[in-house]
């Protein structure tokens, strides 16, 4: 009973710690399948962030917060915290060699720790959630300014960092991009022909090994890429994804590890067009879509020999 009870009154007061690792991962697009630092690391920081947590709220409370009476605040008497830490340590039932005084200090011990728990239960259950929505926050806030420039040095992957420094920005800003992949699979066929992807980043994440875990593509398209015995490439098609295979009916793509043997990321700017501009895009993107139909089954046996006699000239 007393090492259940030490280790309840352990894991509570080091929630703060244990939620500021929860916070420093939050921003993070790093998954965890492997411990990122050893177990004594991470244990010396959860104590040292749940110290400094506590140590603060209690200089704030103590310090201002209870003096002022904000929010019905009461002051933190340590005398009866801590023997709310040690009732385990208090025999029960009481022995046989126990005196009357020890009896009587025991049930004094009992009573006024009970009473206190009774009357404070609602500032004690706020301040624990208070200071674990605060071990959080300090997480997210160290989390975040990892991802600034002058701190990456200290990251384990800075280049992740890179990949979504210009998608932050909104796209009319000089500093949007849209980082556009060209994923090699490990898909081959008989011919040496390797499947490929290529699309907008949409989301991705990655192993603490710095390998890509997960990518989403949108607006993908895919090909097939012949590579020769002297590293020598061709392509043969790309095209569009039918939306029926694409994931939920969406136009995106959603790839993992197993799929994934090489990326080739390039960043692209944003750029903004006016309405204008936008209807003269589209009505170049229906004209080439009709070239290409009209070519496709220009291409198809027997048809050549038709446009041909028609005197059509075929575009290849």
């Amino acid at each position: 009973m007393s090492l259940a009870w030490a280790t309840v009154v352990v894991v509570v007061l080091l929630l703060p710690g244990f939620a500021f690792f929860f916070g420093f991962y939050l921003p993070d697009q790093v998954t965890r399948e492997a411990t990122p630092i050893s177990p004594l690391g991470q244990l010396a920081i959860v104590v040292g962030v749940a110290f400094l947590v506590h140590a603060g709220w209690y200089i704030a409370i103590n310090g201002w917060l209870c003096r002022s009476e904000i929010l019905g605040a009461r002051c933190v008497a340590l005398d009866e915290f801590i023997p709310l830490l040690r009732i385990d340590s208090l025999p029960a039932p009481p022995r046989l060699s126990d005196t009357p005084q020890t009896l009587s200090a025991i049930r004094g011990t009992l009573a006024s720790t009970s009473k206190m728990v009774d009357e404070n239960a609602v500032q004690i259950t706020a301040y624990f959630f208070v200071v674990t929505v605060t071990g959080a926050l300090l997480g997210l806030a160290a989390g975040m300014v990892m991802q600034l420039r002058a701190m990456r040095r200290f990251a384990r992957h800075r280049w992740m960092y890179s990949l979504n420094e210009g998608r932050r920005h909104a796209g009319g800003s000089k500093k949007a991009k849209r980082v556009r992949a060209n994923v090699l699979t490990k898909s081959g066929d008989t011919s040496g022909a390797v499947l490929i992807y290529t699309g907008v980043v949409e989301d991705f994440f990655v192993k603490t090994d710095g390998t890509i875990s997960q990518l989403v593509l949108r607006y993908p398209k895919k090909g097939h890429i012949r590579i020769g015995d002297a590293g020598s490439m061709e392509a043969i098609a790309v095209q569009d994804i039918p939306p029926a295979e694409l994931d939920a009916g969406l136009s995106f793509l959603f790839l993992t590890s197993s799929d994934i043997a090489n990326v080739f990321f390039v960043a692209e700017p944003v750029l903004e067009h006016t309405e204008q501009e936008m209807q003269e895009l589209r009505r170049l993107k229906e004209a080439r879509d009709a070239q290409n139909a009209e070519n496709a089954e220009a291409n198809q046996p027997g048809n050549a020999v038709a446009h041909a006699a028609a005197g059509k000239t075929v575009v290849p």
